[in-house]
């Protein structure tokens, strides 16, 4: 845009200076006066078109990015707390420690992938989780003498990366607007329910489908 305001001062100080009278000259500065603009503006348009798409490809690799990442945390969760849990036997311990090797190993890249997409609060979340959960996996000692406090700041971290991941993507904002579209707020009013009125429905749906047996 730069480029055209100095061109058009250009051809102003030319037509001041030359003292251009003759309409065919007009005439040919008015038409490269419009040439100008038309591919200027081409351009402009242009950069901002790749731009907007540069943006919707990120944000759509973020939210995949991101709900990769919450479900490998809830496995990861899991596999940490049959760890952590004095009850558990030694063979379920096990498979679950060789279980969460995996999915370390599945971190590791999730976090690589992370450091290229993500902004800096929400990597740094997800390598403060990643850490706990990896001394969970290789301090033996930890897990026998502070198996409670490992697995309460894991799930402190656990919650933390869920909530930069909701801020990223922005669910309350989009929540809202998605609410907008159904009258007379009944998502609300869907969620304030008893729960006893879906065991309700659970348990007459099953005579349903015992009679028609």
């Amino acid at each position: 845009m730069a480029f055209l305001a100095g061109a058009v001062g250009t051809l102003v100080l030319m037509d001041r200076v030359l003292r251009l009278d003759s309409p065919q000259t007009v005439v040919a500065i008015v038409g490269l006066l419009a040439t100008a603009l038309t591919s200027g503006l081409g351009l402009y348009f242009t950069s901002r078109a790749r731009t907007a798409s540069y943006r919707d490809l990120l944000y759509e690799k973020q939210i995949a990015l991101v709900t990769d990442m919450l479900e490998t945390m809830a496995l990861v969760d899991t596999l940490c707390g049959i760890i952590l849990i004095p009850e558990t036997n030694a063979a379920t311990r096990e498979n679950a420690w060789k279980e969460l090797q995996e999915q370390l190993a599945h971190t590791n890249l999730l976090g690589a992938r992370g450091a290229a997409l993500l902004p800096d609060v929400v990597y740094n979340a997800f390598g403060q989780y990643h850490h706990v959960a990896v001394r969970i996996l290789v301090d033996t000692d930890a897990r026998e003498k502070n198996a409670s406090a490992l697995l309460l700041e894991l799930r402190a971290r656990s919650a933390h990366l869920m909530e930069c991941a909701r801020a990223l993507i922005g669910v309350e904002a989009l929540s809202k607007e998605t609410q907008a579209l159904v009258a007379d707020n009944m998502l609300e009013r869907v969620g304030k329910i008893d729960l006893q009125h879906y065991v309700a429905l659970a348990r007459e749906a099953d005579r349903a489908r015992h009679r028609s047996e």
